[in-house]
């Protein structure tokens, strides 16, 4: 986008770091306003163990990659608040479709599947998750907006898998843990968070 945009220039570097992480920020500067768009993303220098929950520090090769990866989404938060609305919004719409289109794996063919065969493997990959079916199909029921269309609560929904896949929010955080205490409320990710215009 800001390549097809033009007269522009984006990167990123470190601004902090301590024991625990790195702070990375991504630019966008567009010489057409001559404006400058800057957004952070933060990068652990350990990750979690499943087995243990011990934490474990990076060595150098995942740490870079670590950092490379940061330095990627900083950019790319920081392009898409810096373009125009109108420009996001059809990029978003069209990696929603795109995304709905590509469940398990491969493209959709002539003969598209149904929306309740594609969720049902989205099912599946929440299970292998950890995420129980009879979870996952409360959540789509009650806190998932009524007004998406079939194929906008198919992206919303791969987009949470991949948020909690990639460690940016926890099974816990989405769905709770257990039953809900009276007055307590549940998190609730939104669809601009998971699709990454929130940082």
């Amino acid at each position: 986008m800001a390549g097809r945009w033009g007269n522009q220039a984006n990167a990123f570097r470190i601004v902090s770091q301590d024991e625990d992480r790195i702070v990375i920020e991504g630019a966008f500067l567009d010489y057409e306003t001559n404006s400058r768009t800057l957004r952070s993303v933060t990068v652990p220098r350990f990750y979690i163990s499943r087995d243990t929950k011990a934490r474990i520090p990076l060595d150098d090769k995942r740490m870079n990659e670590a950092i490379l990866s940061g330095g990627s989404k900083a950019v790319r938060n920081a392009i898409l608040n810096g373009l125009p609305v109108w420009l996001v919004e059809a990029y978003y719409r069209k990696s929603r479709e795109l995304a709905a289109k590509q469940i398990g794996g491969k493209a959709e063919s002539k003969k598209p599947k149904s929306f309740e065969e594609r969720l049902a493997w989205l099912v599946k990959a929440f299970e292998k998750a950890g995420v129980k079916a009879e979870t996952l199909r409360d959540y789509i029921a009650n806190r998932v907006d009524k007004n998406l269309e079939d194929e906008e609560k198919l992206s919303y929904l791969i987009g949470l898998y991949n948020a909690i896949k990639d460690g940016q929010t926890t099974i816990e955080d989405v769905f709770g843990q257990g039953d809900k205490k009276e007055g307590q409320e549940q998190a609730q990710v939104t669809l601009e968070q998971v699709m990454g215009k929130q940082q």
